[in-house]
């Protein structure tokens, strides 16, 4: 069982899914990475484990072993999947933008 699991394959998510994995890490607070192979070497190079998002067969499995998941909004389709399979498991859909205005 995981307490948070971080699911990222948007760039500027990842960026900051480091940061917090490293957080979560230095309080030993139990957690898992999920992300893209394009943004898995920013959790390696950090020296965080990852898994890749393309090379796990059921990322559902996964995540609905979280209290807690972190998906990037580049990600909602596995957030919808999420709340069929795994209904006591607390959804977060992350977005970041950069942009001052957003319609």
């Amino acid at each position: 069982m995981f307490d948070v699991c971080l699911l990222a394959a948007h760039p500027g998510p990842a960026n900051h899914f480091v940061e917090y994995a490293q957080v979560l890490e230095e309080n030993r607070v139990r957690y898992c990475v999920i992300a893209s192979a394009k943004e898995a070497p920013k959790f390696r190079n950090a020296g965080l484990k990852v898994t890749v998002i393309e090379e796990t067969p059921d990322i559902l499995t996964i995540t609905a072993k979280a209290r807690t998941v972190i998906i990037d909004s580049s990600q909602s389709e596995h957030a919808a999947k999420l709340k069929d399979c795994s209904q006591g498991t607390r959804r977060i859909l992350y977005y970041d933008n950069p942009y001052p205005y957003v319609p």
